[in-house]
């Protein structure tokens, strides 16, 4: 019964991405917009306003790096949609270390992960022309 419940909860928590974002107004102040209306650039568009700086983080050991990628990218659409921002000229998109490790031991096997944490930054835009 007790190795049910460990393995339950092990379950459970697998399923959580944890996500979180910031963002800083530099800019002027625009009337919020949702996450899918940002849209996102690696290079500048024609003529845009600089509205603020923003960032997202995802982090899961359970999961691939593409889906903690997405899912840091989509927190920093929201950070961005909240400066009414629709689109952001990304500046970076990258991995650091955890620095945490899961651990369960099941009967006399140990089942560990680490992952790394996916993080982006970007400025926030509001695009006239592209």
């Amino acid at each position: 019964m007790k190795k049910i419940l460990i393995l339950s909860i092990a379950i459970t928590l697998s399923g959580c991405i944890v996500k979180s974002g910031t963002h800083i107004r530099t800019g002027e102040m625009m009337p919020k917009t949702t996450s899918e209306q940002v849209k996102l650039y690696s290079q500048p568009p024609k003529n845009y306003r600089t509205l603020g700086l923003v960032s997202g983080k995802a982090s899961h050991a359970f999961v691939s790096e593409q889906t903690r990628m997405d899912a840091a990218i989509e927190r920093m659409r929201k950070e961005a949609a909240a400066l009414g921002a629709n689109g952001i000229l990304l500046q970076s998109a990258g991995s650091i270390a955890a620095n945490t490790g899961v651990g369960q031991i099941i009967g006399n096997t140990l089942i560990t992960s680490r992952a790394n944490d996916a993080v982006t930054s970007g400025t926030a835009i509001y695009v006239i022309e592209e």
